[in-house]
């Protein structure tokens, strides 16, 4: 494994990784006091604070799933380089082992402490930014699963034209991104769930008001995670709209589904459908 423009790798205050962020559905109890809001800016500090990356990130590479069945099926995989924009601690280097090369990206130096761990010989460590990594060449696969975090739309365009940058002129990019519409199904779990408890309709009111001002639940989808991350909630067809300026020859949008032992910890939800995002497949 080869390791690029690290300098001093600080050694790692907890366990970080390629992880869907907030893939947990809303709590059933709302808590006493609201949690503080971590900035944007401050998102390094929210994955270098992590303890046990097991339990309190679920890995999207925690199963097997329709993302690790594209890797598996991708053709011409032993002459292909490929971007992980965004690899946390490596969870996918052992799907990506038959590729030629692959540029494994992350701004977080805790996770790429983590990652050289990995020992892939053809895994190539950089530290940088998805909206502005330069890549040693442009790859015919590009990964960003889970990492693709903007602050607001015009940065998520800025992070978009540099992977596209990056990517072949007959490449494929593959995202992974939190689904809207699924947040907000997760209110109605709640609602469901205190009907049940025989809750009357103005507590259940209230309880969701507090819900809704607790992760700043908002049209625009930019909302607060269970920990009190910031992050961009994706509607199917506003990923649709918002990439079709790119002009790629297919973009496909497929329900992840989330296993409920093994990516949710939340069995109080065990019995409803389960929780789900987005996987996007682009064709250039």
């Amino acid at each position: 494994m080869l390791v690029v423009g690290l300098g001093e790798v600080e050694a790692p205050t907890g366990v970080v990784g390629l992880v869907l962020v907030g893939e947990a559905v809303l709590e059933a109890v709302v808590a006493e006091t609201d949690p503080p809001i971590v900035e944007y800016e401050d998102a390094e500090f929210f994955w270098a604070s992590l303890t046990d990356y097991d339990a309190q990130i679920r890995s999207i590479f925690a199963t097997e799933n329709i993302i690790t069945e594209a890797l598996r099926v991708f053709p011409a995989q032993h002459g292909t380089a490929v971007a992980d924009l965004g690899c946390g601690v490596g969870r996918s280097f052992r799907h990506l082992r038959s590729f030629r090369v692959v540029y494994a990206v992350d701004n977080s130096k805790n996770m790429i402490n983590k990652a050289m761990e990995q020992q892939e010989a053809n895994v190539v460590l950089m530290e940088g930014r998805i909206e502005d990594v330069a890549l040693p060449e442009r790859c015919g696969l590009v990964l960003a699963l889970g990492s693709v975090m903007p602050e607001n739309n015009d940065h998520f365009h800025v992070m978009m034209e540099n992977i596209v940058r990056n990517t072949a002129d007959d490449g494929v990019i593959m995202l992974y991104v939190p689904s809207m519409e699924s947040r907000t199904f997760a209110f109605q779990k709640h609602v469901d769930m205190m009907i049940d408890e025989g809750r009357t309709q103005e507590e259940i009111v209230d309880t969701t008001r507090a819900n809704i001002l607790r992760y700043q639940f908002n049209p625009l989808g930019y909302m607060l995670t269970d920990s009190s991350l910031l992050q961009k909630q994706w509607l199917k067809e506003e990923i649709e709209y918002r990439l079709a300026r790119y002009c790629f020859q297919s973009i496909c949008v497929e329900k992840f589904e989330l296993d409920w032992d093994k990516q949710v910890n939340l069995p109080q939800y065990g019995h409803y459908p389960p929780h789900w995002n987005w996987f996007v497949t682009l064709r250039r």
